[in-house]
Formats: structure tokens, C-alpha cells, sequence
């Protein structure tokens, strides 16, 4: 998946994890990917992206001062207070469970990342809200069903309503005032989050779960 015009400089992603070891293997998960650079070095260079990988969060260190960086947070189940308390840390446009995260999963939302920062902004809390739940009920993975919590935005809400209504891609984009592209990503980000398959697929679980 390229993320980047080819004609471009390539997107420089940064790693950081407690440990030296599950930092490279999110480096492998990502390696290969065009016009992407990752490195878990420290002095790999200005990032266009950060990836960090917490430890149980209440033995999370004090992370180093934000440079601003967008960055995706990917955590132990744990509760709501100290998810927001490390949320709060960096500017974080996504939070993902180590319990569920997939290479794909991951891969695609780096995408989302780089291409529709706003969107995914707007899935932090109730992507922490559901991480949180993955620890008050002893939720992960293997879990089922359970994985998929219900945790969907209002604009998530919205598109998936429409497109429950039988309207298309570019009705709904015209219906919420927005693009087709963004329409698109906000359902890519749904089924990523989800693990569906499909926008049918989304609609028939939003549907099945009470949330449209």
C-alpha cells in the first residue's frame, strides 16, 4: 500500500517500545511497505510519524517531552484513567490493543494516518473506552465476538446509517458534506477497527450491535 505520492520523499515512521524487541518487530511488521521508512533507532531522524508501543501502562515511564508528532498508541488493556493519562502524553490520532492489533490492521491504519489525520482523531476515545472494557471484563484476544466492542464516532455513526438506507458512496458524500474519499476512509477505518470485511459487512455488524 503506498501512502505517499511516489515522486515524493518517503514518510520516515519511528518506533518506540519499552522493549528493544517488540520495537523491531513493529519495524517488520512495516518493512517493505513503499515510500516508507521505519526505524526504532532513536537517531533515525525526523519522523513524520510515531509509533509507540506502552508496556503495562502503569509501569509506563514518563515519555520524552512531544514534538508534535502525530502518533499512534498502541496499549495493554487497562483502565479508562491511565489509557487517557498516556493519550494525553502525545498527540495521539490513533490507540489501538495490543490484544487485537494485525499486521494489515496496522499497516492500513498507518494509511488512515497519513492521509486522514482529522478522521481518526475523532476514534481515539471510544477506541479507548473499548480498550478499557477488553480490561474490566478480561476481554482480548481469542476473545470472539468480544474483540469487536461497539465504539463508533458520531460522523462514523452517521455514514454507516446512510449507507444502512441503501444510499452509495457519493450520496452519502453529498448528503454529510464531505468527499467520497473521505466517506471511504471513514468506513476503511470502521471495518479495520472492527476486523469486518466490507462496508455490508460493517453495516449488518452496527446494525447487529445497536449502533445505528
Amino acid at each position: 500500500m503506498t501512502y505517499v505520492d511516489p515522486n515524493s520523499r518517503a514518510v520516515r515512521i519511528h518506533v518506540r517500545a519499552h522493549d528493544p524487541v517488540v520495537a523491531e518487530g513493529v519495524v517488520d511488521f512495516l518493512r517493505g511497505t513503499p515510500a516508507v521508512v521505519v526505524t526504532s533507532a532513536p537517531d533515525g531522524g525526523p519522523a513524520d510519524l510515531l509509533i509507540v508501543v506502552a508496556g503495562p501502562v502503569a509501569d509506563e515511564p514518563e515519555p520524552p517531552v512531544p514534538t508534535g508528532v502525530p502518533t499512534i498508541l498502541i496499549v495493554e488493556p487497562a483502565p479508562l484513567v491511565d489509557l487517557l493519562r498516556l493519550i494525553a502524553a502525545y498527540p495521539v490520532v490513533a490507540v489501538l490493543s495490543r490484544a487485537t492489533i494485525t499486521q494489515r490492521g496496522l499497516i492500513d491504519l498507518v494509511g488512515l494516518a497519513l492521509s486522514d489525520r482529522r478522521h481518526l482523531e475523532t476514534t481515539v476515545l471510544p477506541a479507548a473506552r473499548a480498550i478499557a472494557v477488553e480490561h474490566d471484563t478480561g476481554a482480548g484476544a481469542g476473545a470472539g465476538t468480544d474483540r469487536r466492542r461497539p465504539w463508533l464516532s458520531d460522523r462514523e455513526r452517521a455514514v454507516l446509517r446512510l449507507m444502512a438506507e441503501g444510499y452509495e458512496t457519493d450520496e452519502v458524500a453529498e448528503k454529510l458534506n464531505y468527499s467520497a474519499r473521505t466517506i471511504k476512509n471513514i468506513l476503511r477505518g470502521v471495518t479495520l477497527r472492527a476486523g469486518l470485511h466490507s462496508r455490508t459487512h460493517a453495516v449488518a455488524w452496527a446494525i447487529r450491535e445497536g449502533l445505528i
